[in-house]
């Protein structure tokens, strides 16, 4: 079996529970030297959804808790309007909290 996998360490954001899943919105930060020579840091925001029994702990995270998610790039598409439309899903299938908020 052969998939495309993640791993990311960030911080907890916006939890959201709907009917089978739950989304985490993972906060990550990088630092890069642009082209002045002066240091440029961003955030990127990950959105990754939990399913089964992870969902139960992953509701139990706090804004601002720092974890590490792991598990499978999933790429779908769809039509809207008569154009193609591809979407990118992180499904985390294990994490563990690193520190709490």
């Amino acid at each position: 079996m052969q998939f495309a996998k993640f791993e990311i360490i960030g911080n907890v954001g916006k939890i959201e529970s709907l009917d089978k899943v739950t989304f985490i919105d993972i906060a990550t930060n990088t630092a890069y030297r642009d082209d002045n020579g002066e240091w440029v840091e961003k955030t990127i925001w990950n959105r990754v959804s939990v399913f089964g029994k992870q969902r139960e702990r992953a509701e139990k995270l706090n804004t601002g808790d720092q974890i590490y998610a792991e598990g499978e790039i999933e790429r779908t598409s769809y039509t809207k309007d008569n154009d193609r439309v591809f979407v990118t899903n992180l499904k985390v299938f294990r994490f563990g909290v690193l520190s709490r908020k």
